[in-house]
C-alpha cells in the first residue's frame, strides 16, 4: 500500500462517551446518554404508546431480546425515565420519541424496577421492588403473587403501574435460573389488573422454549440486533468526514487484498472505523464473563488514543484483551485457561525471535478472546482479527499463525483444542473449565433432534431478526406460514406476501386482489415457487444455501440448550454462556445460508443478495432492494415520486388542490409538486402549481388508454376494478394511490364523475368535501358538457352587473371582461363581509345566521378566488368563468337566491353593529321625567330587540333615524341640566357664605373636641367634598356624543339633591352645635369640677373671666349664645381631666365614612402647648 499521509483524526471525530454502570441511579444521565437509532426510536415509540393505553383490564407485557451489550438495560431504564420524570421529556433527542412522549399527560408514572439477581428468587425481588410503592416493608407483603400486584396497582390510584424487570448490575455473579414460569404469571396477572410489564431478556431466560417457553406466549418479544450498535458507533462515537470516504475506501481495499479472511463488508468496516469489526463479534462473549464491560466507552477511550496514528491503523481486539484481562483473571471458570495462557507465554512466546515476539503475543491474545465463544477460530480468522499479515506474501502470514497456534496445541494438548471444521478448516480454542463435559452431552443430545426443528429455529431467527416478519404469528395460506410485506418502489408502496415453504407442498397463491407480488422462502432442495400467478403478479423464490452438517449441528445444539431443562440444571454455570455463543453462531448460520450464499430467483434468473440487502434491517428493506430490477423492467413508464405517496396525501390533495379548498397554501403546493406533477395531473403557472385542465389531461397517453376502457355512454358506470386493472398493468403499473390521484384530476377537469356504492355521483363541484375512497365503486362520463362561451359570457354579465361584452375570442373583449371582473373583485374585497361577520360575537348568533353566512358567502367566495386566480394568470379566463358558473350550479335562480341571502347577511351584520351601539348607549341613559324623551327611549329598546336575527334594511334605517333624534333631544336635556347644576357658581358661592359665618367657625372649632358627635363633622365634609367635585370644566356636549354621561358625579336623578346641598350643610352645622350644647349641659357637674380645678392654678384674668362666663352658660338650659375662643379652650382642657371611665354622651360613629375615621392615639397631643401659648398671649400688653 502506498504510504498514507492522512491520520485517523483526519477521517473521524472521536466523541466522548461516559458509560453508566447502574442506569437507575442517575435518570438524567441515563436519558441524555441514550443514543437513538431508527430501530430503537420506533421501538421506544411503540412501547410508550402501549404504556399510555394501559388501563383496567388492559395491561401489557413486552420483552426485549438481543445479544449481551446491545443496550437492552439502557433502553429499559430510558423507557422508565421517560414515564417517571415528565420534566425530562423535553431533553429527548429523537423527534419521533419526543412526539410520542409529548402525547403523555404531564404526570409521573409510578415505576418499579425489579432487579434480578439480588435475591434468591424472582418473587422476593418483586416484593422488594413494589414495597416502596405500596408503602410497607417487603416482609409484610403476602406470599401471593396476585395479591402483591393487586395491592401495588391499588396504591397507584388512577396512574397505571409500570413494572420493569432487568438483571441487576450489582449482582455478584451471572443469574442462572429458570424464571420463565414466574414471569409468565406476572404477565398474565398484569394484563388483568392493568399493569405494564417490560423485561430485558438475559441469557438464562432468553429462550422461548423448554422451561422458559411461557415467555413467548405471554410477552410480546422485540429483538434488538447488533446492527443497532453499528449505527451508534458510526453516528455518535466515530462520525466520519464525508470528504474522506475515498481514503476510507482505499484502506478497506488494502486490507481486503493484504489480509486473508478479512471477510467483513465495506459498509460495516466504514461504519465501525477505526474499530476493528472483529471486536463487535467478541464483545458479547466478553460480557458473559465481565458484565460491566461497556463497548461504547471502550471504543471512545481507545479512539482518542489512536487519533494521531496513520489512517490505516485500527483498534484491534488486543486492546480489548488488555482492557479486560485483569478482571477476567478473577473469573473462576477461566482460571485453568489463564494458567495455560501464562505457561504458553513463558515457555513458547519467550523463545520466539524478538522481531516476531509481539505478533506471537497478539496471536495468543486473539486465541484466548475467540475461545470465549465456545467455537474458537481458525488461524486465518485470528490473523485477520489481530491484523497479522504480510502484504507481499499473504499466505505466508496465515501459515505462520497456523504453525504457531499448532505449536501451542502440541505443547498443551489438555488446554488447547484443535477441532476440524468441514467448511472453515481447523478451529483452535482454549479449553475452558467444565465446558468439555457440556459439549459432549450437548452433542449426544443434539444428535437426537429431528431435522424439522432446524427449520423451526431458522423461522424463529428470521422473525427475531426482522421486526416486520411474522411467520410465527399463525397467519397462513393453505397451511403454509406467510408474512405480509410492503416494499417501496419509485415512491409507491407495493403490498406483497412472503411464504415459508419447508415441505414439498407447492405454494398456494392468495387471490385477494390487493397483492403486487409474492415470494417463497424455499428451504428444501429442488423446491421453488411456480413463477406464474393466476393474477399475473410476479412470483420470486428465495433459496437459502444448504446448511453444512456442522451448521445443522450448531442449530440442533442451540435447540437443546433452549429446551432441555435437565441440561440446564446439570450445567447451570455454563449453559448461559453456551446459549449466548450458540445464539450468535445460529445468527451467523442464518446470515451465511440465507443472505451471503442464498439466492433469489426472479423471472428465471438467479441473483445474489447485494451487500446492502445483507445488512438490511427488515424484510421490506431486503425485498425493496432485490425487487427493484423486477419492477423497473415491468413498469418503465411508472412516474418517479420523490416521497412515498399515501392515501392521506391523496385525500388532502383532492380536497385542497382539486377541490379548490386551499390550493395555494405551502403544504398543498409541495404535495402537488411531489405527486401531481410526475403524473401529469398538474401544471406550473408562474411558480404556482394548478390542476391540469381537460386538454392537458387528454394529451396524456395513459388518460387516452383509460378512455378506451371507459363506457362511452353518458351515465353508464365503469367499475373501479377494471380501471385499476388498466392503471396497474404494464408499462405503467400505478399503485392504487396514484390511480386515485389521476382519476381525481380527471374529475376536477370535468372529464369524469366518481360513482358511489349507492349510485350517487361525485362531480368536480364536490371534491372540496372529504372523499371516502372505500365508498367509490366506479367512474362515469359527466352528464353535462363543459359550458359554451356564450354561457360563460352570461355569467360575466350576471356577476358584474354589466352587459355588452363581445366574445371570449377577441383580445379587446377579453380585456374589457378582465377590467369588469377586477372592478367586481375590488368591490367584493371592500365589502369585507366575511371579516365583518367573524367580528360579531358568538352569543349574538344563532343557527340561522350561521347557516346564512356559510351558504351565502361560499359561492361568492369561490367566484372571488376564481377571479383573483384569473387576474394573477394562475387560471385561464375560461376556467375561472367555469368555476363561477359551477359555484352557482349554472343557474340564474340559484345566483339570485345567493345574492338575496348575501344582502340579508349584510343587513344582519349592519343591524347587529347598529343594535349593539344603540343598546350600549341606552344602557347608560337615565330617565329624565320628560314623557317624550322617556317614550323614545323605551321605543328604542323595543326596536333593538325586534327583528334582531332577521333585520331588514328598512328597519335598520328606522332604528338609526329614531336613535339620531333621541340622541339629539337627550343630549340637549342632559347638557342643560348639567350646566345649570354643575357649571353654575351657585353652589360654590353658597358654600363660601356658610363658611364665613360665626356659626361655622364655632362648629369647626368644637367638632374636634371630645364629646362632639363625629357624624356631623363627617357629613359636613362629605357635602363640602361633593360640592367641590361638582365643579365640572369638561366639554359635555362633545363627550355625550359617544356616551350619555359627562364623567363627573352629576346625575339627572340627583338634580334636586345637588341644589339642596348648601341647605343640607347648614342643617348639619346647626344640628351639630345643638347636639353638642346638650352634651355640655348633661355633663355640667363633671365639667364644673374640672373647670374649677383648672382655674385654681390660673393667674390670667382672661381665663378666669372665661371660666365665670362658661359656668354661667352651663347653668342655663336655654343659653344659645356663641362660645368664645377662650371658653372653647377651657372646654377642651376640662374634657381631658374628666375621668375616662365616666362615659360621655355616646358618639355615633355608625354613619362615619371609614376614610374619615382616625385613631386619636396615633395623633400628637398639642393641647397643652396651645393653652400655654394662649396664656402667654393674654399676658402680653394690649
Amino acid at each position: 500500500m502506498n504510504r498514507i499521509v492522512e491520520k485517523v483524526k483526519d477521517i473521524v471525530d472521536v466523541r466522548t462517551h461516559i458509560g453508566l454502570n447502574n442506569f437507575t441511579d442517575d435518570p438524567l444521565r441515563t436519558l441524555t446518554g441514550y443514543h437513538f437509532t431508527d430501530v430503537t426510536a420506533d421501538l421506544m415509540s411503540k412501547w410508550l404508546t402501549r404504556a399510555i393505553r394501559v388501563g383496567p383490564g388492559n395491561g401489557a407485557a413486552l420483552a426485549l431480546a438481543g445479544f449481551r451489550g446491545v443496550g437492552k438495560s439502557h433502553f429499559l431504564a430510558t423507557f422508565g425515565t421517560i414515564l417517571s420524570h415528565p420534566e425530562m421529556r423535553s431533553r429527548l433527542s429523537d423527534d419521533l420519541v419526543s412526539s410520542t412522549a409529548q402525547s403523555i399527560t404531564r404526570r409521573s408514572y409510578p415505576v418499579a424496577f425489579v432487579r434480578r439477581g439480588i435475591e434468591s428468587t424472582l418473587f422476593l425481588e418483586l416484593r422488594k421492588a413494589v414495597a416502596p410503592i405500596i408503602g410497607c416493608e417487603p416482609d409484610a407483603l403476602s406470599d401471593s403473587l396476585s395479591d402483591i400486584l393487586m395491592r401495588a396497582r391499588e396504591s397507584t390510584g388512577d396512574d397505571p403501574l409500570i413494572l420493569l424487570i432487568d438483571t441487576a448490575f450489582e449482582r455478584s455473579s451471572r443469574v442462572s435460573r429458570d424464571d420463565g414460569a414466574v414471569l409468565s404469571a406476572i404477565a398474565e396477572t398484569a394484563k388483568t389488573l392493568g399493569i405494564f410489564v417490560g423485561i430485558a431478556l438475559d441469557d438464562d431466560i432468553s429462550g422461548a422454549d423448554g422451561a422458559n417457553s411461557a415467555i413467548s406466549t405471554t410477552f410480546g418479544i422485540d429483538y434488538l440486533d447488533q446492527e443497532h450498535l453499528y449505527r451508534i458507533v458510526d453516528t455518535h462515537i466515530f462520525p466520519k468526514q464525508n470528504r474522506m470516504q475515498p481514503v476510507l475506501h482505499g484502506i478497506y481495499q488494502y486490507y481486503r487484498t493484504a489480509v486473508p479472511s478479512f471477510r467483513w463488508s465495506e459498509e460495516r468496516f466504514s461504519a465501525l472505523y477505526p474499530l476493528h469489526p472483529a471486536i463487535m463479534e467478541i464483545a458479547p462473549f466478553v460480557r458473559l464473563y465481565m458484565h460491566d464491560f461497556a463497548l461504547l466507552s471502550f471504543a471512545s477511550e481507545a479512539g482518542s488514543r489512536i487519533l494521531g496514528r496513520p489512517a490505516n491503523s485500527l483498534i484491534a481486539p488486543d486492546e480489548v484483551f488488555d482492557k479486560v484481562e485483569k478482571n477476567l483473571r478473577n473469573v473462576d471458570a477461566l482460571n485453568e485457561a489463564f494458567a495455560a495462557f501464562d505457561r504458553i507465554n513463558t515457555e513458547i512466546i519467550s523463545k520466539v525471535p524478538v522481531v516476531k515476539r509481539l505478533q506471537a503475543k497478539l496471536i495468543l491474545k486473539g486465541l484466548f478472546l475467540f475461545s470465549l465463544n465456545d467455537e474458537g477460530a481458525t488461524a486465518s480468522e485470528i490473523g485477520a482479527s489481530m491484523l497479522i499479515y504480510d502484504e507481499n506474501e499473504p499466505e505466508t502470514a496465515v501459515a505462520y499463525v497456523e504453525s504457531l497456534i499448532a505449536s501451542f496445541a502440541a505443547a498443551f494438548p489438555n488446554n488447547i483444542r484443535a477441532q476440524e471444521s468441514e467448511s472453515r478448516g481447523t478451529r483452535y480454542s482454549f479449553i475452558l473449565d467444565g465446558k468439555d463435559d457440556l459439549k459432549r452431552v450437548l452433542n449426544d443430545r443434539a444428535a437426537k433432534v429431528p431435522d424439522d426443528v432446524i427449520t423451526d429455529i431458522l423461522r424463529r431467527v428470521i422473525d427475531e431478526r426482522f421486526p416486520d416478519s411474522s411467520f410465527s404469528d399463525g397467519q397462513s395460506h393453505d397451511g403454509v406460514p406467510v408474512s405480509d410485506c410492503v416494499i417501496s418502489w419509485r415512491g409507491g408502496l407495493r403490498k406483497g406476501q412472503v411464504a415459508w415453504i419447508d415441505s414439498e407442498k407447492p405454494l398456494g397463491f392468495s387471490r385477494n386482489g390487493s397483492l403486487d407480488w409474492v415470494a417463497g422462502i424455499c428451504l428444501r432442495d429442488g423446491v421453488s415457487c411456480d413463477p406464474s400467478h393466476p393474477d399475473g403478479i410476479p412470483v420470486v423464490t428465495w433459496s437459502p444455501a444448504k446448511l453444512t452438517d456442522e451448521e445443522a449441528n450448531t442449530v440442533r445444539r442451540f435447540y437443546v440448550l433452549q429446551t432441555d431443562a435437565d441440561l440446564r440444571s446439570e450445567f447451570l454455570d455454563h449453559v448461559a454462556a453456551a446459549a449466548q455463543a450458540h445464539a450468535f453462531a445460529v445468527d451467523k448460520v442464518f446470515q451465511r445460508a440465507f443472505l451471503v450464499d442464498g439466492v433469489i430467483s426472479i423471472e428465471g434468473f438467479e441473483y445474489n443478495f447485494t451487500e446492502e440487502a445483507r445488512t438490511a434491517q427488515s424484510l421490506s428493506q431486503i425485498f425493496t432492494i432485490m425487487l427493484e430490477s423486477l419492477f423497473e423492467g415491468r413498469f418503465p413508464m411508472h412516474p418517479y415520486f420523490e416521497s412515498i405517496i399515501r392515501t392521506k396525501d391523496v385525500t388532502a390533495l383532492v380536497t385542497d388542490f382539486y377541490g379548490g379548498a386551499r390550493p395555494r397554501i405551502e403544504e398543498v403546493q409541495r404535495m402537488a409538486q411531489l405527486y401531481c406533477l410526475p403524473l401529469g395531473a398538474a401544471s406550473s403557472v408562474e411558480s404556482n402549481y394548478v390542476p391540469a385542465d381537460a386538454d392537458a389531461l387528454r394529451e396524456q397517453p395513459l388518460v387516452r388508454e383509460l378512455f378506451d376502457c371507459i363506457n362511452p355512454t353518458r351515465g353508464e358506470v365503469t367499475t373501479l376494478n377494471s380501471i385499476f386493472s388498466k392503471l396497474g398493468a404494464a408499462p405503467y403499473g400505478l399503485v392504487r394511490e396514484a390511480g386515485y390521484l389521476l382519476l381525481s384530476a380527471m374529475v376536477s377537469a370535468r372529464l369524469l364523475d366518481f360513482v358511489t356504492s349507492n349510485g350517487d355521483r361525485i362531480s368536480h363541484r364536490s371534491l372540496d368535501l372529504k372523499v371516502i375512497w372505500d365508498d367509490i365503486v366506479g367512474v362515469a362520463l359527466p352528464t353535462e358538457s363543459v359550458y359554451s362561451n356564450e354561457r360563460l359570457l352570461t355569467w360575466v354579465t350576471l356577476i358584474t352587473d354589466r352587459s355588452g361584452f363581445g366574445s371570449l375570442n377577441k383580445s379587446e373583449d377579453r380585456l374589457e371582461i378582465l377590467d369588469a371582473l377586477g372592478d367586481w373583485l375590488s368591490e367584493w374585497k371592500g365589502r369585507r363581509i366575511s371579516a365583518r361577520f367573524d367580528a360579531v360575537r358568538d352569543d349574538l348568533l344563532n343557527t340561522r345566521t350561521w347557516r346564512l353566512a356559510a351558504m351565502s358567502t361560499k359561492s361568492f367566495r369561490v367566484a372571488a378566488e376564481s377571479i383573483a386566480a384569473v387576474l394573477e394568470n394562475v387560471l385561464p379566463l375560461e376556467g375561472g368563468l367555469q368555476r363561477i358558473a359551477d359555484a352557482f350550479s349554472d343557474s340564474e335562480i340559484e345566483y339570485a337566491r345567493h345574492r338575496s341571502d348575501l344582502d340579508a347577511l349584510e343587513d344582519f351584520i349592519a343591524g347587529v353593529a347598529l343594535r349593539e351601539q344603540v343598546s350600549a348607549w341606552l344602557s347608560l341613559c337615565e330617565l329624565t321625567g320628560v314623557k317624550e324623551i322617556d317614550r323614545m327611549r323605551s321605543e328604542l329598546y323595543e326596536m333593538t330587540a325586534r327583528e334582531f336575527h332577521t333585520p331588514k334594511a328598512s328597519s335598520n334605517i328606522d332604528l338609526n333615524n329614531l336613535w339620531t333624534k333621541f340622541k339629539k333631544i337627550y343630549a340637549e336635556f342632559y347638557v342643560d341640566r348639567h350646566d345649570s347644576a354643575v357649571v353654575s357658581p351657585y353652589l360654590r358661592e353658597k358654600l363660601a357664605e356658610i363658611m364665613k359665618t360665626d356659626l361655622w367657625w364655632e362648629f369647626e372649632n368644637l367638632s374636634d373636641i371630645d364629646g362632639f358627635d363625629g357624624s356631623f363633622r363627617t357629613e359636613s365634609k362629605r357635602i363640602i367634598q361633593k360640592i367641590r367635585q361638582l365643579d365640572c370644566r369638561r366639554n359635555t356636549l362633545n363627550m355625550i356624543a359617544d356616551v350619555p354621561t359627562c364623567g363627573c358625579p352629576f346625575s339627572i336623578g340627583e338634580i334636586r339633591a345637588i341644589e339642596a346641598l348648601p341647605e343640607d350643610l347648614w342643617h348639619v352645622v346647626t344640628r351639630g352645635l345643638s347636639s353638642y350644647r346638650a352634651t355640655l349641659h348633661d355633663l355640667e357637674p363633671q365639667l364644673h369640677a374640672a373647670l374649677k380645678s383648672i382655674v385654681a392654678h390660673e393667674k390670667s384674668d382672661r381665663i378666669r373671666q372665661a371660666y365665670t362666663d362658661l359656668t354661667a352658660y352651663l347653668g342655663k338650659e336655654q343659653e344659645l349664645r356663641r362660645l368664645s375662643g377662650a371658653e372653647i379652650r377651657l372646654i377642651r382642657r376640662a374634657f381631658r381631666t374628666i375621668d375616662a371611665a365616666v362615659p360621655a354622651r355616646p358618639v355615633k360613629h355608625g354613619d362615619t365614612e371609614p376614610e374619615f375615621l382616625v385613631d386619636a392615639s396615633e395623633l400628637p397631643d398639642f393641647s397643652e402647648a396651645v393653652d400655654e401659648l394662649n396664656a402667654l398671649l393674654e399676658a402680653m400688653p394690649q
